[in-house]
């Protein structure tokens, strides 16, 4: 929704947003000492009701996803924003959250886990996917396993490029959605910014050198083959979604070998 030069984004929920989610978006809200972490804006959505979020204006309709997947590099200086993200991302990760009053759950279900119907839809989606195709893409996901405990800590949950508001050549950045925040482990976050890269990458919309640049800014100090696995996870979900929205299926072969392709030779990169 566009306001004058402002945009404000608006999300509905099929799954109706709980009084105890409230509680713990309003715990969010306070848990925040400062509106602003690592030059990075905080909009927290306003639950209108059991349906409906909005965020507050942002001055524009640029996300950082339409700046990574444009086919033009030199838009805006993509490894100081990363690099924002990742101070952002570890500030987030560092709050205090055990003396809330409220406890902050662990991660709300993703909206596509909605009910039984839409779930056989999705899995008959994914079995359209050409996955034979990604022996190695099919492995790593698989062995994606994110262990819980104590290292647990608040994190975004959907930490994506499509929930980053990105103004001025990424000068003004805010993070966005908040929907799927809770307890668990950073890597989750991290893991969707990494797959976004290798995304670009199979998508022909960067190159190799420079992806390869982003993701050492992701994963300069995290374990390399967990955010490897768990971005290979998000890939396929990813794609999976694509596949249950288009009816498309043995299509996306071609660009799923391309992203296995990309996160092997990244992961090359990095270990060189």
């Amino acid at each position: 929704m566009l306001q004058g030069r402002q945009t404000i984004w608006c999300f509905q929920s099929h799954t109706p947003f709980t009084t105890s989610f409230s509680e713990q978006l309003g715990q969010l809200r306070r848990l925040f000492t400062s509106q602003t972490y690592a030059n990075i804006s905080i909009n927290l959505p306003h639950l209108v009701d059991a349906h409906t979020a909005i965020y507050e204006p942002v001055n524009g309709p640029g996300l950082l996803c339409d700046a990574l997947f444009s086919n033009d590099p030199r838009i805006l200086d993509f490894e100081a924003v990363f690099s924002r993200l990742c101070d952002f991302l570890g500030h987030l990760h560092a709050l205090q959250i055990e003396d809330l009053p409220v406890a902050i759950a662990e991660l709300r279900p993703p909206w596509t886990s909605v009910n039984a119907a839409q779930l056989a839809s999705l899995a008959e989606a994914r079995h359209r996917l050409p996955l034979a195709a990604t022996p190695k893409l099919v492995s790593w996901a698989a062995d994606a396993k994110v262990v819980c405990g104590e290292n647990d800590r608040l994190i975004h949950g959907h930490a994506s490029t499509a929930a980053v508001s990105c103004l001025a050549r990424g000068e003004t950045l805010a993070m966005l959605d908040w929907l799927e925040f809770g307890v668990g482990n950073p890597l989750v976050d991290f893991s969707h910014l990494l797959s976004e890269v290798v995304e670009a990458v199979a998508g022909n919309f960067v190159k190799l050198d420079f992806a390869t640049r982003l993701a050492k800014v992701l994963i300069s100090t995290e374990p390399v083959d967990q955010l490897r696995n768990l971005a290979a996870r998000a890939i396929i979900n990813h794609q999976n979604l694509r596949a249950w929205m288009t009816g498309e299926g043995a299509e996306l072969g071609p660009y799923l070998v391309a992203a296995e392709s990309a996160l092997a030779d990244l992961m090359e990169e990095i270990a060189a």
